[in-house]
């Protein structure tokens, strides 16, 4: 397997965990802060992941508008896309009122991402860009930050809707 397919492989499976994690979520756990809890909640989560990989991958990376501005998706959700950062008060505040089209945005975003990594040569995962996080890679930001990414809020969304009594992981 070349750098690529894996590549594609490991965002497929990370964006898999994350959409089976909120798939059947109701609209209390979605927006539910834990009692005690400093960890956001879920929406707040899930919204600041799928952005998170738009706004890397389109803003950093391919250095044009996200899908969220470009699409209009704001208008269509309601959802602020937040400070890139989760803050407690930024987590409190967002609604995601309408699950399966916020899903549909997450679709575009993930459909997005494949077809740019699956036009990518290796040789293009080499240049250094410079972002927020430091000097990265494009094969850094694609193959670390953002499949770490998802997979790492997938787990925490499955940890907190287990907290709520749902089943977290799908497995």
């Amino acid at each position: 397997m070349d750098t690529i397919a894996l590549i594609r492989a490991q965002l497929d499976e990370a964006h898999g965990i994350l959409e089976q994690a909120v798939s059947d979520l109701t609209p209390d756990q979605l927006h539910r802060r834990l009692e005690g809890s400093t960890v956001n909640p879920i929406a707040a989560i899930y919204a600041h992941t799928v952005t998170a990989e738009d706004f890397i991958l389109n803003g950093w990376v391919r250095q044009q508008p996200s899908i969220y501005e470009a699409e209009a998706w704001r208008d269509r959700l309601g959802v602020d896309p937040g400070p890139g950062f989760q803050t407690e008060e930024w987590g409190d505040a967002v609604r995601i009122e309408d699950l399966p089209a916020f899903q549909e945005y997450a679709k575009a975003v993930y459909a997005n991402t494949d077809r740019f990594v699956s036009s990518l040569s290796e040789a293009d995962l080499d240049p250094t860009i410079s972002t927020p996080l430091g000097e990265r890679t494009v094969g850094n930001l694609l193959g670390n930050v953002i499949v770490w990414h998802a997979m790492q809020h997938g787990g925490e969304i499955s940890a907190l809707k287990g907290c709520m009594g749902g089943k977290g992981l799908p497995f």
